[in-house]
């Protein structure tokens, strides 16, 4: 419940400054070393989302590199804390979940420690029927980023989509 909450806060300056004043790695790697221990779960969704992004273009090595960086992958960094945070089971922890799942997706860090309990918490939700459809279809991306989608997590998402096709729109 705690963590369903956490979601639902308003943005603080903290993601102004993050979306509008880092312009590299090195700013968004500060501003979540400052931050990190303080921010809500939304919050730190959204500065590892911003991390994703503007690593994305460097080379698979230096993403690797920058997600054992203490402050990103540490037993205290921002990935743990996500973690940690994401324990409601409600659709913003879905939506949490599936935003955590896309940045590891865009980072390719399909063998993050964190990774196997995000999955397992996907399938929990899917099953309590608390994953909206663009939510699932996110986590389906993600997980076909990071060459999921062969095994038993696979077949289980695409039973999923397949049952609820009528829920989704058109354009998704």
């Amino acid at each position: 419940m705690a963590a369903s909450v956490a979601f639902a806060q308003p943005p603080e300056p903290y993601i102004e400054t993050l979306l509008c004043h880092c312009h590299g790695v090195e700013d968004v790697l500060r501003s979540i070393e400052q931050q990190g221990p303080r921010l809500s779960a939304s919050h730190g969704a959204t500065a590892l989302h911003v991390l994703a992004v503007t690593a994305a273009p460097l080379p698979k090595d230096e993403r690797n590199k920058l997600c054992a960086e203490p402050t990103v992958g540490g037993a205290d960094g921002l990935l743990m804390q996500l973690g940690k945070q994401l324990s409601g089971a409600g659709e913003a922890d879905a939506a949490g979940l599936t935003g955590i799942l896309w940045a590891l997706a865009l980072l390719d860090q399909g063998d993050s420690p964190l990774l196997g309990g995000l999955v397992k918490r996907l399938l929990l939700l899917l099953n309590h029927g608390k994953v909206p459809p663009n939510q699932l279809l996110v986590a389906a991306q993600a997980l076909a980023r990071l060459q999921l989608l062969g095994g038993a997590v696979g077949a289980a998402v695409v039973a999923h989509v397949r049952a609820h096709l009528a829920d989704f729109h058109c354009a998704q």
